[in-house]
């Protein structure tokens, strides 16, 4: 099925009579819509395998992304000035970049220098100048950037990325907060597995996950860990949640280390007009996320959000495009699928022309998918 099939299928589902003004723009935004609908129905509704397959290159699960600021872009940023000096090249965006010292910033389409490896490369940042310029060293390069040329196509920490650029619509997030024990490490027993004491009672519980660092000695107690609680002072690490990998001590604890504990929960929408009481207020153990300006913002944002796991729908492979009669539309989605954005796409033109009987016989057919 081509893009011209798609629409004389469609055609015949509606009366043209009354929408002679759907020109191809308009059909195509229509289907777009109603790709994004389908798309997000059948994610609620996944129970068939073959049904996660109609939509398993439309769908990001699980993708973990590190965070700056509280914040992630959901599209690449564009560049509006490059120059170069003393062996670094300085970059300025239209908007704050939201990158830090020692991420991976890789660019395109910047034209007017000679160097290809200014595009298409990842560069580390050594140098933040302002909230939209950055710096990072590259061998010589010759020209004059073109004005109104390049973007910022990906920005990552360690392979994980900082941006999402084939971002399309949020399914559901999970964020990471670390916080503060607020209790000192006493000791760290050179046994397996390590029993780490405190110094005043906490409300640490068995299967929290534990972040330590700054341990001297006892090193191997330095990292993130499942604990079992011994009692109000103590428990023991472990690299698993069931307690089947207990940590070995590999030293005597000499002192100085921190604590904090890791909340990862899955968090709910915000909006910039909800009114929240006091009990509803952002927190680490209740994080909320709003949307906007490109942007996924993640409260509390008086507590560090370092990672996130998100599931979300992707730029669509393959757009369906009404006038397009040579790319085949069967070779990205299922034909039944073809057909439930059809139907989805037919119930926004019943509502668009105010047909009332198009309307209830498209969600007849809808319901019945």
């Amino acid at each position: 099925m081509f893009g011209t099939d798609f629409l004389r299928i469609l055609e015949t589902r509606y009366d043209k009579t009354y929408s002679s003004f759907f020109n191809p723009v308009k059909q195509n935004d229509f289907i777009a819509e109603a790709l994004s609908t389908a798309a997000l129905d059948g994610y609620k509704a996944l129970q068939k395998e073959e049904s996660f397959a109609d939509m398993s290159n439309m769908i990001s699960t699980n993708k973990i992304c590190l965070v700056n600021n509280n914040q992630i872009y959901t599209f690449q940023l564009d560049i509006t000035g490059v120059t170069f000096a003393a062996l670094d090249v300085t970059v300025v965006t239209r908007v704050p970049h939201n990158l830090a010292v020692g991420d991976n910033v890789t660019l395109s389409d910047i034209a007017g220098f000679v160097a290809a490896t200014l595009n298409g490369t990842a560069h580390t940042v050594a140098t933040i100048n302002s909230p939209t310029s950055f710096t990072f060293p590259i061998a010589a390069i010759a020209g004059v950037y073109t004005a109104g040329t390049g973007k910022i196509v990906s920005h990552q920490l360690d392979g994980l990325d900082k941006l999402i650029a084939d971002f399309n619509y949020l399914l559901s997030v999970k964020q990471r907060y670390h916080e503060n024990l607020n209790c000192k490490i006493v000791s760290a027993s050179n046994a397996q597995p390590i029993v780490m004491t405190l110094d005043k009672r906490n409300n640490v519980k068995t299967g929290d996950k534990i972040t330590q660092s700054g341990i001297v000695g006892n090193t191997n107690a330095n990292g993130t860990f499942y604990v079992k609680k011994i009692n109000a002072f103590k428990y023991e690490l472990y690299r698993d949640k069931d307690f089947t990998i207990p940590v070995s001590g590999n030293g005597v604890y000499g002192g100085i280390g921190k604590a904090k504990r890791d909340y990862y929960k899955q968090a709910t929408a915000i909006f910039s007009s909800t009114e929240l009481d006091s009990f509803e207020q952002p927190s680490v153990s209740s994080p909320k996320f709003e949307r906007g300006n490109g942007l996924i913002k993640f409260q509390p944002f008086d507590v560090p959000c370092t990672e996130i796991t998100i599931d979300y729908f992707t730029t669509p492979p393959v757009a369906i495009d009404v006038t397009n009669g040579t790319v085949d539309l069967e070779d990205t989605y299922s034909e039944e699928f073809l057909y439930v954005v059809i139907d989805r796409a037919v119930n926004l033109i019943s509502q668009a022309i105010k047909d009332t009987e198009l309307y209830q016989t498209s969600m007849a057919e809808i319901k019945s998918e």
